[in-house]
């Protein structure tokens, strides 16, 4: 019983991706829609379903350095 159960989950989920994500994806390639944000705010949505995760705020930090060149005089 867990098994089917789970089987159904998995089934249902796939599916709901395959109709969705592959049907945005289908107008973008065929140019009847150019809009990118789009299609990515849905793969992110059904990217948080799939694997539980949040958005992480990340800062980045910029790499300062100073290269000299011995040969200038």
């Amino acid at each position: 019983m867990l098994i089917t159960n789970t089987y159904d989950l998995l089934c249902d989920m796939y599916n709901e991706l395959k109709e969705n994500i592959l049907y945005h994806f289908y107008l973008y390639r065929n140019v009847e829609t150019n809009r990118i944000d789009g299609l990515l705010s849905i793969l992110l949505e059904h990217q948080k379903i799939i694997y539980c995760s949040e958005e992480e705020k990340v800062n980045h930090h910029p790499i300062y350095s100073i290269f000299h060149n011995k040969n200038i005089k």
